[in-house]
């Protein structure tokens, strides 16, 4: 869900550029300095896998909450930033956060329509809120602490586990 395109995602982009410029200068200065080049590569390889790894600690989910279109009006209260007072599938509201947003979109499954919650990190991935390691997301934890003025629905029966056990 990247909005920010491609130098959003979690690259070193520094040491990438900084290999990438110091690669050409073996040709004319010293083939040693293709050596530097090749380190800085290394250092930026090591550096990617450690931002995504970081960014991918929080598991992807999202909450779902069984509405009725009708009963999204989109009344949020500020922070919140709502897209659409009608309800539709796709963005309808959103916070932002220092490294993302909480996320409100519309879904549908199975003739059912939901809400759903989700933290957008600001690299595109998608993370569950309440998670612990989202949860250090400054203020985060604080303003899901605070009920939203929406009423849900039932959930619906197809779309219950049914235990083997009964």
């Amino acid at each position: 869900m990247s909005e920010g395109g491609l130098l959003e995602l979690p690259v070193d982009w520094v040491s990438l550029a900084l290999a990438s410029a110091v690669f050409p200068l073996h040709l004319s200065i010293d083939p040693r300095v293709g050596w530097v080049s090749y380190a800085l590569y290394w250092a930026a390889y090591i550096r990617t896998v450690q931002l995504v790894q970081t960014t991918m600690m929080s598991p992807p989910s999202r909450f779902l909450l069984p509405i009725e279109p009708e009963d999204w009006v989109g009344d949020l209260e500020s922070p919140w930033e709502v897209f659409s007072d009608k309800w539709s599938r796709k963005r309808l509201a959103s916070v932002g956060f220092p490294n993302g947003n909480l996320v409100i979109c519309g879904s549908s499954r199975s003739g059912q329509d939901f809400l759903s919650l989700a933290f957008v990190h600001k690299s595109g991935f998608v993370q569950d809120p309440f998670h612990e390691r989202t949860s250090m997301e400054p203020g985060l934890s604080e303003f899901l602490a605070k009920p939203l003025p929406i009423v849900g629905r039932e959930w619906p029966t197809p779309l219950l586990p049914i235990s083997e056990e009964e």
